[in-house]
């Protein structure tokens, strides 16, 4: 990868590869005819939350909601980078299975002697992450078997944060572990990844929810926006992830983090709601949190960490996206309506 990949929005390279996916995407938008317009998905990150997504793309593509590009931060980009391979509905089945499955939580499997050891290297600022890599790295191999981003069958920008400038970096090209294992790199769990000579962390740290990325993919045409978003948890109030009675919850470091990130994915998704309340193109499906309020979910994962209601999950984001989609929401050959 060159320097120029992992520059900053607002830059010159980010403004070249907006003009190269757009002029794709009207070409695109030519050929599809009725939408008027490309379709882009918008995937955010979530960890273990991101199983919803699975059953939402499962829908979406057997009704013949097909991306024209898509955008993906975290575990989203993961999901994106998979289905980009081949955006059809058996690639979809296919993800949604492995969710189903055990191998995303294998990301997490670094074993207890060696968290342990990297954090007592951590204390004396020799190490800079708690668990290892390298089963992250084989998943993206055995996900995104391309040589490069850019080889995907539709166009993908892959959010990462950069630290040294504290702003979010979109990537359209480069090698698929190392873009993806820098967007998932939860910062203080996995390490970071130098790209281009700067080091970069998980994109949900600036841009957990990259809408605005996908809607200059849109410019000021037509086409529709399908956001993906995989919310956040509850309260600890609630009563899913509250303290037995009598005894107060009791947080550790790595859960102060993440409690940290889902305060930040609430106000971003405040944000999300009145940036897109008026723009009939996007429409944001249905968060966990919200199908558990509506009883569509019978719990939620404690936490991103915790991958043990996969198919759960699955199965709720793709029978309300197929409700969606047979109430005409999500129709092909017609705008997007929030």
């Amino acid at each position: 990868m060159t320097e120029a990949d992992s520059r900053t929005a607002g830059t010159g390279w980010w403004h070249r590869v907006h003009v190269l996916h757009r002029q794709q995407l009207r070409r695109t938008a030519r050929a599809t005819g009725p939408v008027g317009g490309p379709t882009v998905f918008v995937l955010g990150g979530g960890g273990a939350f991101g199983a919803v997504q699975a059953g939402q793309l499962v829908a979406l593509l057997e009704a013949g909601v097909r991306p024209d590009a898509l955008v993906g931060t975290s575990v989203g980009a993961l999901n994106a980078a998979f289905l980009a391979v081949r955006p059809d509905a058996d690639r979809a089945r296919e993800l949604a299975a492995l969710w189903c499955g055990d191998e995303p939580a294998q990301v997490f499997a670094t074993p207890a002697w060696r968290r342990a050891y990297n954090v007592a290297r951590a204390a004396v600022r020799r190490c800079d992450h708690l668990l290892e890599p390298d089963a992250l790295a084989a998943l993206i191999r055995r996900w995104v078997p391309v040589a490069d981003l850019a080889d995907l069958a539709v166009p993908l920008q892959a959010v990462t944060t950069c630290l040294e400038t504290g702003g979010a970096c979109y990537h359209a090209a480069g090698d698929p572990v190392a873009v993806l294992s820098a967007s998932a790199a939860l910062p203080g769990l996995l390490p970071p990844v130098r790209l281009a000579g700067g080091l970069h962390v998980d994109g949900g740290v600036v841009d957990h929810l990259p809408v605005a990325a996908g809607l200059q993919l849109l410019g000021d045409g037509g086409g529709r926006l399908v956001v993906l978003d995989t919310g956040s948890t509850l309260p600890r109030t609630d009563p899913v992830h509250a303290a037995p009675a009598g005894h107060p919850a009791h947080l550790g470091a790595l859960d102060v983090l993440l409690a940290s990130f889902a305060a930040t994915r609430r106000q971003l998704q405040q944000d999300l709601a009145a940036a897109v309340a008026c723009d009939p193109r996007v429409t944001v499906l249905p968060t966990p949190a919200a199908l558990y309020q509506a009883g569509e979910l019978a719990a939620l994962p404690a936490d991103p960490r915790d991958f043990h209601l996969g198919a759960a999950l699955v199965a709720a984001g793709r029978a309300s996206t197929a409700r969606l989609l047979a109430a005409g929401v999500l129709s092909p050959g017609r705008a997007l309506v929030g």
